[in-house]
């Protein structure tokens, strides 16, 4: 199966938006308050917050990853974090997922980053095995969320 991966440009983002809302279902999410032309507002200029890639089987979507950077002061350095990962049902477990990754950390690795880390639902047993295959390792931090309720409380 030939898998192409490129980076994602403005005719793929109403396919992203449509896929990370089939995400946000699978994980149990109400969906997400993404459109395109937040989407490229965050992938855009030089400032740029995320980085999108594509992965098409046969000239058809097959799925996505959304990145961005960050620094891990333990290691000293550049990181690079999976905000999204996610493969069309009817392409699962044809490679299109370790493909997306491999090419994220072949990225990582280009740019001297120190790590790549990608975080999964905890009650997401095939996402979670997934990742450990791959060599990941699970960290013992748990991640908090201050959405806007909070933020708004916090900054007042």
């Amino acid at each position: 199966m030939t898998i192409d991966i490129a980076e994602a440009d403005e005719g793929d983002l109403d396919a992203i938006v449509t896929m990370a809302a089939a995400l946000s279902a699978h994980e149990g999410m109400p969906p997400p308050k993404l459109d395109a032309a937040t989407l490229r507002r965050a992938m855009s200029g030089p400032d740029r917050l995320v980085g999108g890639l594509i992965a098409r089987h046969i000239g058809a979507v097959a799925g996505y990853a959304l990145w961005n950077r960050g620094f891990d002061t333990q290691q000293g350095g550049t990181t690079l974090h999976i905000i999204d990962l996610y493969v069309v049902p009817e392409r699962r477990r044809q490679g299109v997922a370790r493909a997306l990754v491999r090419y994220l950390a072949r990225r990582a690795r280009a740019g001297g980053m120190v790590e790549m880390t990608v975080q999964a639902m905890a009650d997401n047993i095939e996402a979670n095995g997934f990742y450990r295959d791959l060599g990941g390792t699970l960290d013992s931090g748990n991640a908090y969320y201050f959405a806007r309720r909070a933020l708004d409380e916090l900054s007042s």
